[in-house]
Formats: structure tokens, sequence, C-alpha cells
């Protein structure tokens, strides 16, 4: 009875604040259509300059070829490699193509043809996802040159003539639950495990604290209220908000983004609630330490933060160093990205992901015990 009356009060105190309504329903949504757009990898129309010494009609084959993948746009034509230097220097393109003078006939002749790439590489992200379109829509150019004769090149120019061998060995790539490599598609589940730790974390931490600095925390600790009756009171309203918005985000998440999810509602669900069990117990502790709804705000973002980058959410873990590997171990948030992702696109189950939430969920209790002595304490 004492806890349904809590949880009611802290329910009304919450909702009466239509502010706040905008905060726990509007913002995740806000904020996943944002990072869905922004958190991707994708890149299109690259700003692109072409030197063509050849001037052949297999060099503009290749270049029409270029562009209309649709990756790159080619936006200047310099007469020489130097104006094209000066043109990656001063940021205006980000790849730069130079085909040599006897490029097509090399080609006619059965040769290599050589084709010089520059790439702006500032950004080593970005450089490396535009040498790898560009290595691909070269590779499979070559290869329908050889397999069909490169006959609309010859359409144009009778005379061209090659002298080339079909390939031998044929690769076909497959690539599995993200047929299209869209890193909106892998991402956009990441960014959901963001929110709820954010939304989950940071209302709890501020909730009881909000009580220190209003005064009631002394009048609630004189009353028959336990204080365990106080915690779960006072968690129990956000544990709800948790969920509305797990499932408010996911609809977004699929009819909006398009994102595929072939898993089961309920192990995300189920999932979603070992994972609060951790982000509510870290704001309960964080709520302990601090003695203003600020203090409480800053040091929850000192959590955020680390819990994010070491999640494998944006850099992959492998790619780390073996000692900061070990420490992804003890953030619970890594597993449960893992988890979102799984259930989305392969449809996983509790067969497959068993280890990541028994990890989740002993993360969550040792969190959760350790809270709930410290808040029984400073009540008491």
């Amino acid at each position: 009875m004492r806890v349904r009356d809590i949880a009611k009060k802290e329910i009304l105190q919450t909702f009466r604040d239509k502010r706040m309504l905008g905060i726990l329903f509007a913002a995740p949504i806000f904020q996943l259509i944002v990072f869905g757009y922004a958190a991707t990898y994708d890149i299109n129309r690259i700003p692109t300059a072409v030197v063509d010494y050849d001037h052949s009609p297999l060099s503009r084959e290749l270049v029409s070829t270029i562009q209309a993948s649709g990756y790159f746009q080619v936006l200047h034509n310099p007469a020489h490699s130097a104006s094209l230097n000066a043109l990656v220097d001063h940021g205006e393109v980000w790849c730069g193509i130079v085909i040599p003078t006897d490029y097509q006939e090399r080609i006619k002749t059965g040769r290599v043809a050589d084709v010089q790439v520059i790439v702006d590489g500032s950004n080593s992200n970005t450089a490396g996802i535009v040498a790898g379109y560009l290595a691909q829509i070269v590779r499979e150019y070559s290869i329908d040159l050889i397999r069909f004769k490169s006959q609309s090149a010859t359409a144009s120019d009778s005379t061209v003539t090659f002298n080339a061998r079909q390939p031998t060995i044929n690769i076909e790539t497959r690539a599995w639950y993200n047929p299209n490599l869209s890193s909106r598609t892998y991402n956009v589940p990441a960014v959901l495990v963001m929110i709820m730790l954010v939304i989950t974390m940071v209302l709890t931490s501020m909730a009881v604290v909000k009580e220190k600095e209003l005064g009631t925390i002394e009048q609630i600790s004189v009353t028959p209220i336990k204080p365990a009756e106080l915690m779960i009171g006072k968690t129990m309203p956000f544990v709800m908000i948790g969920v509305i918005d797990i499932l408010v985000v996911t609809a977004v998440a699929i009819f909006w983004f398009e994102v595929p999810f072939v898993g089961s509602i309920w192990f995300l669900l189920l999932s979603s609630f070992t994972f609060m069990l951790t982000t509510l117990g870290t704001g309960l502790l964080i709520s302990t330490f601090s003695s203003t709804q600020q203090q409480a705000m800053m040091t929850t973002f000192l959590f955020i933060m680390p819990f994010t980058i070491l999640s494998g959410f944006a850099f992959p873990i492998s790619n780390m160093p073996i000692e900061i590997q070990y420490v992804t171990y003890i953030n619970p948030v890594r597993y449960f990205v893992e988890i979102v992702r799984a259930i989305f696109l392969k449809g996983s189950g509790i067969a497959e992901l068993k280890e990541q939430l028994l990890a989740m969920f002993i993360i969550g209790l040792s969190v959760m015990t350790v809270s709930v002595l410290r808040f029984r304490k400073r009540v008491s």
C-alpha cells in the first residue's frame, strides 16, 4: 500500500509538469530521428575532381560509371595534377582521380591500366570509406569490361578491340542480416539503447535528490515508510516510463527508418527490464552522493560518456587496446547493444544471447544491491 502511494505520488508529480512530458516521450522520438539520420557512416555525393589525360571513350565511360553510382559527384575537371592537389588542399574535393594518357591503349592490349586515386585523409574514417567505395566501383567496372568486351564503349568507337581473358575466379559476396550494408540499420538499434540509458538514469538520479532540495526527505524519514518501500516507489514510475519509451522508439525505428525487426518483442522487453536494473541502480547510487539536482546531472553524464564510448556503439571493441577491452566487460551498455542489435537484425533469442543477458543481470544486481544499501543508510 505504501509503495503504491509513493509511486502514485511520483507519477502525479512527474506528469503534472507538461514540460516533463515532452522530455519523457517527445524527446526520445526526436533524438532517435536526429541520431538515426546523423549517426551514419554512409557517404553520398562525395565531391570529386577528375584529371583525364587520355580523353578516350573508355576513360569517359569510367568517369560516367563512377558518377552514376550516386556516391561521387564530379565537380571539377582540372587539366593537370597540380590543380587537383590544390583542390584537395583547400578542401573543395575529398577525392581526386587521375587517368593516365595510355589508359585505353593498355586496356585494348590486355595490360593493367593504372588509375591514381587521391583521397583527403584528414578524416581517416571518411577516407577509408571513400577509398572502399571507389575500389568496389572500379573492380566491378573492370570485370564488366573483361566479361562483356565493353560493348557500351565499342558502340561509340567500333575500332576499339580487346585482348583480354574471362576471369577464371569470380568472387560473390553476400552480407547476411544487413544485405545493403546500411550503417543506419546497424546504428539505429544502438541509438535506442543510448536513449534508454540517458532517460532512466537521469530521471532516477534526480528524483531522490529533488526530495533533498525540497526538504521532504527528512519528513519521509520519520514516517513509517521503510527505505526499501521508498526506493521501490521512487523507481517504479521510471520503469513504466522506460517500457513506454522502448515501445515507442522501437515503433519509430521500424516504421520510420524501416529497420528490420525479426526478433521477439517480449525478449526485447525482458532484456530492457534487465538493463534498467543497472541504469536505475546507477541513478539511485548517484542520488546518494549528490546534494543538488545539478550535481546529480553532472555526475550522471560522467557515467554516460564512458558507458557509451566503451559499448561498441561507435567504435569496435576489438579495435581497442586489450586493457580497455577488459574494462568493457563491466559495462552493461556493451551487452545491451549486442542484444538489441541481435534481436532486431538476426532474430536471436535467449539461447543465443544468454551469456550477455546473464552478464548484464549480474552487473545490474550488484549495482542495485550497493545502491539499496547506501540508500537505506542515507534515509534511515
